[in-house]
């Protein structure tokens, strides 16, 4: 099951999705507890990243996505 995190600024809950190319991640929000599966990638059609509704997460989005690798590494 994908981890979900909460966005210090708006508060939004969000998952990591990969994507296409898997060299990336995306935050995806989730509504309803809907959560993605393990091995569902990013489609901007089924799928809203938060990136577009969270202008303060995307200004910081590299930075968070150091943070949270370095998390999951250990």
């Amino acid at each position: 099951m994908l981890k979900v995190f909460k966005c210090k600024h708006c508060n939004m809950k969000f998952v990591l999705l990969k994507t296409k190319n898997q060299k990336r991640f995306v935050p995806v929000e989730v509504h309803n507890l809907e959560i993605p599966d393990d091995d569902e990638v990013y489609d901007q059609k089924r799928h809203t990243s938060h990136l577009r509704n969270c202008e303060k997460r995307a200004t910081d989005w590299n930075e968070v996505m150091l943070v949270i690798f370095n998390q999951q590494m250990r």
